[in-house]
């Protein structure tokens, strides 16, 4: 799973092109959602996503737009 800011970035569009290739070489889906910059909209898809048990998370995003330390501590696999 991978979260990204903003993915009207080419930066970002190229990083997703990159991660997806990675994931289906190893055998893996890569889930893609776009945050629009919204913190709401990231902390709920981050909880979203981790009560489903994926297997990795990817977070793309700037310093001032990082998730809730709440949701993420609820999961112990968080480094």
């Amino acid at each position: 799973m991978m979260l990204v800011t903003s993915i009207n970035n080419p930066f970002y569009a190229e990083l997703v092109h990159g991660v997806e290739r990675s994931c289906y070489k190893r055998g893996y889906s890569l889930i893609l959602r776009n945050t629009e910059e919204d913190a709401a909209r990231m902390n709920r898809s981050i909880e979203i996503l981790l009560q489903k048990r994926v297997d990795g998370l990817l977070l793309i995003c700037t310093e001032d737009r990082r998730p809730s330390q709440d949701t993420l501590s609820r999961y112990p696999f968080y480094l």
